[in-house]
């Protein structure tokens, strides 16, 4: 703004117009040709008028436009089209269009070319102007500042109908420089303005607008418009994310409300303060401050004056006592009484009751081993993606911790994590990509273990520093499906670092912290020798059910693991409504099962488990390839499924013919036959060619009667085999946690009857993790040392891993299918491990659960559970 008067004003543009044209003659030969060529009027449709430039701010032109005050519509009017100030020595003054270079910094051309704008914002053609005549170039940067600077500064004395309020002023400026740093940052991304010299002043737009967001942030908090600071601190919040500075005084703000809401009677008005404690206290789990700690006791004496008027209705008023209960729960759902009164009142406090045959003891994704252990990770911890079967789709993959499905692009997805995801131990705060990339580097540095294969496949994620939720996943090599690499389990990484933990910490697998819909209860008690087992307790995690789309979930409160040694009659109890799920029925036993109605007797068509006796490689006798491949052909698989496993019930359970399960769309026809590696003579000369006689132990674990009966024929079908006693085969029972000791952390076995579930239908890329040899150290996948240096590899060996590693880099179906086939025979000449069968599981689920899933108002069919991720989608499940 100039304060000229309008004469002189006049006077002054004449005199720069003379001089623009005589020196339009005087052009240098070297002058850019583009200074010379006319630019176009653009029309701005609907709301802007005739004439307005080539970039015209058309946010600013709407807000003009709807602008009530004068003042206020002035303001906007000036800065509808981005332009510079050319001010000449002479004090001739001219808004032309902006140019590339800072002046006074740069190096100008001599003569430089302009566009001049006009009053109607006309754009006229270019026309070149002598450096000697120029004292200053204002860039529209810093026009638009002094321009904020001087809208603060109008005189109280200013007539009222001039004078625009303090929420207005902040609005206009706010939303002029927001516009400016648009203009800017597309300028230098198109080139019209260039150089380093720029940044400074990009820095200056970005400074006083953040100072501007604060000011009127705060202004409106000192007169108390807490819709205002509502609005403008959400809208700040996701601005500013990766500032965390900025995010602690705005979260600080908000809790400012909380302190008069918090005496309200209204419950939204006490949910709201509870909101937004979470808020601050997960986004800043190390930063208590004063304002939280009064609104935590305010809070929490407001949750104990409900408990009490619970308690003295529970008997007189049970109705009104559970009304009551819901108040509790939403402000404070870890209260101590709280959990005892909805029992007693049966208020909403569901509890699912399941039967192990194991009871969980490690609960992390890197250390579960048994099936009840893998279900609880399911309980705990999430994926950026949950997956579920579907009875036409297949596998489901549905948004855990995203916000909406990942963007596709070739070996990458872009994510948005969820913002609002918080870990089950406070100090751990909430998830974010902080989280989300120590996973990664956690699992890659031991990516040896069971279940960290997956975070091989990631390269460097790309953040994007504007928006810290958001990320760019980029993988190594393609994945057939890589909605499967996003359903690794995410782990509190930032906290683990912190206490210097590691993915397989004892500790932390025996006090895990998830963001999963519950949590390990405070209430579960270690075991005592020679007393029974006692149930193992999950209680629903509050703060899940608080983020959007998750609300009030789990709708089941509580998961108890009850031994099945414990349970005198199991069907009684399904009937009485005090069990819900049995994981693990034998086949022997559906009869006992399926003469009642209270429960549904299910098959689960999702079974991609083998049992195989895994061999110690690093053993010299097993060395030999001859002796391996006598095991392996050796064992009649159906006679020792029809003697120890079917009961008569011959649909049941499966022979394998090779490393991929029965079922498995890898398996080709040919080799699918039943008993087809039963092949006796074969057997027999493999084993005569042995070189000692060899005494071979089969470890078994001690807690599975089936188990025993199995190898005990195994034992006699390899003793029948073998000619003049060239090996002779001993059994040993262990306890399952000694089994697995012995055979992944101190490799100190021969045979072991084990099993082993694929994670996807992607059987042959998860069997090329399972061999690698990278993986043959302590507690690694590959329990085998198959490959290893140490355990001399033969030159088909060295082939065999070939073939895995190509399989491993194939995306296409029908390639990765056709060398499925060759690795099914190279498997049989080198037998890694000597697979036996697939059981079929049964369950019994209690007709009274029902399996919500997201999206759908039918219940998800038993028999599409998987038995080993047996919860996943567990918090929309209800029991009726």
């Amino acid at each position: 703004m100039t304060s000229r008067n309008p004469i002189s004003r006049w006077l002054g543009l004449l005199a720069l117009c003379c001089t623009f044209v005589a020196l339009a003659q005087l052009r240098s030969e070297d002058e850019d040709p583009n200074f010379n060529k006319p630019l176009k009027k653009v029309i701005v449709p609907d709301d802007g008028p005739a004439g307005v430039g080539l970039n015209a701010l058309t946010d600013l032109v709407r807000a003009r436009n709807a602008a009530k005050h004068t003042t206020i519509k002035e303001f906007y009017s000036a800065f509808v089209v981005p332009f510079d100030r050319v001010i000449t020595k002479t004090g001739a003054v001219q808004r032309v269009n902006p140019l590339p270079l800072v002046f006074g910094k740069d190096r100008y051309p001599d003569p430089y070319g302009v566009a001049p704008i006009d009053a109607n914002n006309d754009v006229g053609e270019v026309v070149s102007v002598p450096l000697t005549i120029t004292r200053q170039v204002q860039p529209f940067e810093q026009i638009a500042l002094t321009a904020v600077d001087q809208l603060f500064k109008l005189p109280n004395s200013t007539p009222a109908d001039k004078l625009p309020t303090m929420p207005e002023r902040y609005a206009a400026a706010e939303r002029l420089l927001t516009q400016v740093l648009f203009f800017h940052e597309n300028a230098l991304e198109q080139r019209k303005r260039t150089g380093k010299n720029w940044e400074p002043l990009k820095l200056a737009v970005d400074d006083k607008l953040t100072k501007v967001r604060m000011e009127w942030v705060q202004l409106a908090l000192k007169q108390k418009d807490w819709p205002l600071v509502r609005e403008l601190t959400d809208r700040f919040i996701q601005r500013y994310k990766a500032d965390d500075k900025l995010l602690k005084e705005l979260y600080s703000v908000r809790l400012s409300e909380c302190e008069e809401l918090v005496t309200s009677e209204k419950l939204p008005d006490l949910e709201r303060v509870r909101d937004s404690l979470l808020d601050y206290e997960s986004r800043f789990p190390n930063s208590p401050t004063d304002t939280v700690s009064r609104i935590r006791t305010k809070l929490t004496a407001r949750a104990n004056q409900f408990i009490e008027e619970a308690e003295s209705k529970a008997v007189s008023n049970p109705n009104e006592a559970r009304n009551i209960l819901r108040n509790v729960e939403a402000l404070d759902p870890d209260e101590a009484r709280l959990k005892k009164l909805q029992q007693q009142l049966r208020s909403s406090y569901a509890v699912l009751v399941v039967a192990a045959r194991r009871m969980p003891e490690r609960f992390t994704p890197a250390t579960a081993r048994f099936d009840s252990e893998k279900q609880a990770v399911e309980l705990l911890f999430e994926g950026l993606l949950e997956s579920r079967a579907d009875d036409k789709l297949g596998i489901v993959y549905t948004p855990a911790l995203l916000n909406g499905k990942p963007q596709t692009s070739a070996l990458a997805r872009t994510v948005q994590i969820h913002e609002r995801a918080a870990w089950s131990l406070p100090e751990a705060g909430i998830f974010d990509a902080a989280d989300l990339l120590g996973t990664l580097k956690l699992n890659q540095s031991k990516s040896h273990l069971p279940g960290a294969n997956l975070a091989e496949w990631y390269a460097e994620p790309s953040l994007e520093p504007a928006n810290p939720s958001q990320l760019k996943l980029n993988f190594h090599l393609g994945h057939p499906d890589p909605r499967h690499l996003l359903s690794l389990k995410m782990l509190p990484a930032r906290w683990l670092e912190s206490q210097g933990k590691a993915i397989d910490d004892r500790e932390f697998a025996a006090k895990p912290v998830g963001t999963g819909p519950f949590k390990l209860s405070p209430s579960n008690r270690t075991p005592e020798a020679g007393k029974p087992l006692p149930d193992v307790v999950f209680d629903a995690q509050a703060w899940y059910g608080r983020r959007p789309g998750r609300i009030s979930q789990p709708h089941i409160k509580e998961v108890r693991f009850v031994h099945l040694k414990n349970i005198a009659d199991p069907v009684a109890e399904l009937g009485g409504d005090r069990l819900h799920i049995v994981t693990d029925i034998p086949t022997q036993e559906l009869d006992r099962y399926s003469n009642q109605v209270q429960a549904a007797i299910v098959t689960p068509s999702t079974n991609r488990r083998i049992h195989y006796l895994a061999v110690n490689h690093r053993n010299a006798a097993l060395q030999q390839t001859d002796l391996r491949r006598g095991l392996i052909h050796a064992i009649d698989r159906e006679a020792i499924l029809n003697t120890v496993f079917r009961a008569g019930k011959k649909e049941y359970h499966k022979a394998l013919n090779g490393p991929f399960p029965a079922n498995s769309w890898l398996v080709a026809k040919s080799a699918s036959a039943p008993n087809a590696l039963y092949q006796r003579d074969v057997a027999a000369a493999k084993l005569e060619r042995v070189s000692n006689s060899s005494i071979v132990t089969i470890l078994y674990p001690n807690d599975e009667p089936l188990a025993k009966d199995a190898c005990e024929l195994i034992k006699k079908q390899l003793e029948a085999v073998s000619s003049a006693g060239k090996l002779s085969i001993a059994l040993e029972a262990v306890p399952p946690t000694d089994l697995h000791r012995r055979v992944f952390t101190e490799h100190r076995y021969e045979l072991a009857y084990l099993s082993h579930e694929y994670a996807s239908d992607w059987s042959a890329h998860e069997l090329a993790s399972w061999l690698d040899p990278k993986a043959t150290g302590t507690d690694g996948r590959n329990c085998f040392g198959y490959l290893a240096k140490e355990t001399t590899p033969e030159a088909d060996d060295d082939s065999f891993r070939k073939l895995l590693g190509d399989v491993r880099s194939s995306r296409d179906p029908e390639r990765i299918q056709t060398m499925a086939l060759e690795i099914h025979k190279r498997f049989h000449e080198r037998v890694p491990f000597i697979p036996l069968w697939q059981i079929d599981s049964h369950m019994a689920i209690s007709t009274r659960l029902k399996l919500m899933v997201e999206g759908s108002s039918d219940p998800l069919l038993p028999r599409l559970l998987n038995p080993t991720t047996l919860f996943s989608g567990i918090a929309r499940w209800r029991i009726e």
